[in-house]
């Protein structure tokens, strides 16, 4: 699930995070627990942080709940797929179907 971003280490979530487009993450991140926000912003580099963060910043504006359910669905296909690729193994407390 999304939520279970943050129990990823740190070096798959660079993998995940660096694959996806800062339009992508930001949809992702609206309106998530800010926990889960700085998992998934340590693992951006500096200049996509800020741009994130800005966006994020600037509040919910016309933004879809179904846009971002649909972006962090993405998110999750891209954690399996890599997971599935051998990039990084899922932690056994996250459970395999997201």
């Amino acid at each position: 699930a999304f939520e279970d971003v943050p129990l990823l280490p740190q070096k798959a979530r660079v993998l995940v995070f660096d694959g996806l487009s800062t339009e992508l993450v930001t949809l992702a991140l609206r309106g998530a627990p800010a926990a889960l926000a700085e998992a998934a912003l340590s693992a951006v580099g500096a200049r996509s942080r800020r741009m994130i963060e800005s966006e994020l910043g600037q509040g919910e504006g016309s933004v879809q709940a179904a846009d971002v359910l649909r972006a962090r669905r993405t998110v999750v296909s891209t954690v399996i797929r890599l997971s599935r690729e051998g990039a990084f193994e899922l932690p056994q407390a996250q459970s395999a179907a997201a």
